[in-house]
């Protein structure tokens, strides 16, 4: 019987043994793989990095060059004899400045928004920001003399939308988030009047969204950022 009993012994603790080992080697193999998924991850996030470097590096050249090229339209504009030539250089930087291809700076006003803060028993929707709201404040700062308007920083120009995306507005096909800050530029008094007494102001106010509209001599506005093929996609030429 002792003989018996160390066989069957042996054979449980070959058993456990061998299921031990197992779960060491599964172990150390789960190990082994989570450091090359974490190396690699390390690897692609300083891939990422180096290219957002060069991405921004890029950006500032273009931006330098184009403004190189601004500066010699001017002085070919201040420099040219011909009649005739110096009204086309005249014409396409005037075309540059109303197509939004160019920085722009002047007196203005900022709005900056927010949603209201949660309120008990009220209804949600009324709470929040739309695009129906800051198409109509778009609207009423263009009949208010506004020469250039900008969302977040985007440049806003003939073709822009803004659409509402959840919790957040799409203008120019980028997403942001709350809070919005517009920035216009034209007679600031004019434009402080018109939004400041605005309807959908008041009622925006009213339900407790945050609003804050200021007058200021030097409101810039960045170029549009974009491609420029997609202000154009889908029209035509027509003969």
């Amino acid at each position: 019987m002792k003989k018996k009993y160390r066989i069957l012994f042996f054979i449980a603790f070959l058993l456990l043994g061998t299921i031990v080992a197992a779960q060491f080697r599964s172990i150390m193999y789960q190990n082994k793989q989570k450091s090359s998924e974490t190396l690699r991850a390390e690897e692609l996030k300083n891939m990422l990095d180096e290219e957002k470097v060069n991405i921004t590096k890029l950006k500032a050249a273009i931006g330098e060059n184009e403004k190189t090229m601004n500066q010699n339209l001017k002085v070919a504009v201040q420099n040219a004899d011909d009649p005739t030539k110096k009204s086309e250089l005249v014409k396409l930087d005037d075309i540059q400045l109303k197509a939004g291809l160019v920085d722009v700076q002047g007196q203005g006003i900022i709005i900056k928004l927010d949603d209201a803060l949660a309120k008990k028993n009220y209804p949600a929707e009324l709470l929040i920001i739309h695009d129906s709201d800051m198409k109509r404040i778009i609207n009423e700062l263009k009949v208010a003399g506004a020469q250039a308007v900008s969302i977040n920083d985007e440049r806003l120009l003939a073709t822009s939308e803004t659409i509402c995306a959840g919790p957040t507005i799409l203008v120019n096909k980028n997403k942001y988030p709350v809070p919005y800050v517009i920035k216009a530029i034209g007679n600031s008094d004019n434009l402080y009047k018109k939004i400041n007494e605005s309807d959908r102001i008041i009622l925006m106010r009213r339900d407790g969204i945050r609003i804050n509209i200021e007058k200021s001599k030097e409101v810039k506005i960045l170029k549009y950022s974009g491609k420029l093929d997609t202000i154009t996609q889908g029209l035509e030429v027509a003969e």
